[in-house]
């Protein structure tokens, strides 16, 4: 979505910082609805043993109200950009064949997924990932794509940033810090296991090592309790909004801008990630007491 807001917004003569915000912090919040949402709501799933149709249940509703605040905070700091002037970027459309091409693909993607959130919902924990693997490899099958135009498109710095991030991570529980850094805060009448406490160290960790990190971080502090599970992947996701370097998503955002000469800083980000991570997990925290206590 980066690239085509960039260029509609740029041959509109519009202002793009905004829209790109809102494309950033939108995708984290909305990755929070499901278990399938993101990477770390794939583990907490898997290790917690949460039911993909109760979890959709609990967190729906808060994710539709976290993306009305989001809609109306970028409004509200940006509301030069939104006065109701018309865009007028020119649109190509696809050829016939193209657009009868796209349309069969996606209806093949579509149907494949719409039978992988079945299987989620009718399966039990353990079978996921065979459901995942069997859906993905049906989409393989399903494309025309020759196996080495599918590498060249595979974002290898991405992939590399992720085990990059592994390794720290690895390593950091490999010579015992987070334990001890539990054990003092214990020590000091911090109990992760109070719902509270629980979101405002994630938000913090999420923040200095990436929301996929933290929860693998965090996973040996976590009781077997589905709110405090709930409350993790919540919490870690939307954490991802506070600073720009706070997610993968936000990185590929920007990283894809100054691909076409935008440049998203940390300033602008930070200007609504602030507070809309401050809203969202505060009342994403209250939702999750009230809704499973």
């Amino acid at each position: 979505m980066t690239p085509v807001l960039c260029v509609a917004l740029l041959a509109a003569r519009r202002n793009p910082i905004p829209y790109l915000v809102a494309l950033a912090t939108a995708s984290n919040i909305g990755s929070a609805a499901t278990i399938i949402g993101n990477p770390q709501n794939m583990f907490i799933g898997s290790v917690g043993h949460l039911s993909f149709a109760h979890y959709t249940i609990v967190m729906l509703p808060i994710t539709l109200a976290a993306m009305g605040i989001c809609w109306w905070l970028i409004v509200l700091l940006w509301p030069e950009d939104f006065s109701g002037r018309a865009i007028a970027a020119e649109q190509l459309p696809a050829t016939q064949t193209e657009r009868e091409f796209q349309k069969a693909r996606g209806m093949r993607a579509l149907a494949i997924l719409g039978g992988l959130i079945v299987a989620f919902v009718i399966l039990p924990a353990e079978w996921r990932v065979i459901a995942a693997l069997s859906a993905g490899g049906l989409l393989l099958l399903s494309r025309r794509k020759e196996s080495a135009t599918l590498y060249e498109e595979t974002d290898w710095d991405l992939l590399l940033l992720f085990l990059g991030l592994f390794v720290v991570n690895g390593a950091m529980q490999s010579a015992g810090l987070m334990q001890g850094l539990f054990d003092k805060l214990q020590q000091t009448g911090v109990d992760l296991n109070e719902p509270w406490t629980l979101a405002t160290v994630t938000t913090g960790l999420g923040n200095l090592v990436s929301n996929v990190p933290a929860v693998l971080l965090l996973k040996p502090a976590i009781t077997d309790d589905r709110m405090h599970w709930t409350l993790l992947a919540m919490a870690s996701t939307w954490a991802g909004n506070l600073t720009l370097v706070g997610s993968i998503a936000n990185l590929i955002v920007a990283e894809q801008a100054m691909k076409s000469n935008v440049k998203l800083d940390l300033r602008s980000y930070c200007k609504a990630g602030i507070p809309l991570t401050l809203a969202t997990v505060g009342i994403g925290t209250a939702w999750i007491i009230w809704i499973i206590r």
